[in-house]
């Protein structure tokens, strides 16, 4: 997951499609008695995707985008703008996985929760997908699941809990049908 995020790119995101194509990972390489270093490798699974991103995800990347172009003024020729990276370091390179670890830790740390771990936030997106009323199909997709089968094993669960909120959820309708003088008989034949 952090591969992933520190290996985006502009070309991966569509702000016209709202669309956010995830293709590649940036891989930590340690190799004994060699310096660690970083390259490029396709995701886990070796698949694209292509995430959904909602207008709030959007306007947070264009603020990004801002923030880099101010990050570049600074940084003047000792930009790196080679690989046109998302999330940089102050002169355009790369994050690292521990510098991004780090920064997560404080954030975390800030919100009162020093506990949380970088992979939860993925087990949260799933998790308020599906209570959101997202269908199984795009979750799986958005998290880059070979199969429905995979994300069903994981979450399921809160499948089943967004299954009895949607009983309730026609529990309401059919109460407030009933109290607007629709019958129930009505409601049985309807087509």
């Amino acid at each position: 997951m952090y591969g992933e995020l520190i290996a985006l790119s502009w070309d991966c995101i569509d702000f016209e499609k709202g669309e956010i194509t995830v293709y590649r990972q940036l891989l930590r390489i340690k190799e004994p008695g060699k310096a660690v270093h970083y390259e490029f490798g396709p995701t886990k699974n070796s698949k694209k995707r292509i995430v959904a991103a909602s207008p709030f995800v959007l306007s947070v990347l264009e603020k990004q985008m801002q923030k880099l172009e101010q990050m570049a003024i600074k940084a003047g020729s000792a930009w790196h703008k080679t690989d046109n990276l998302i999330f940089t370091d102050a002169t355009g390179s790369h994050k690292t996985q521990p510098a991004l670890y780090k920064q997560f830790k404080k954030a975390a740390a800030e919100i009162g929760q020093p506990g949380l771990h970088f992979h939860s936030l993925r087990h949260s997106f799933a998790t308020a997908s599906i209570f959101a009323g997202d269908d199984i199909k795009s979750v799986s997709s958005n998290l880059g699941h070979s199969s429905i089968s995979i994300t069903m094993n994981t979450y399921g669960h809160y499948t089943d809990e967004a299954r009895r909120k949607s009983a309730m959820l026609m529990q309401s309708y059919i109460e407030s049908s009933l109290k607007s003088g629709v019958e129930e008989d009505e409601l049985c034949d309807a087509p």
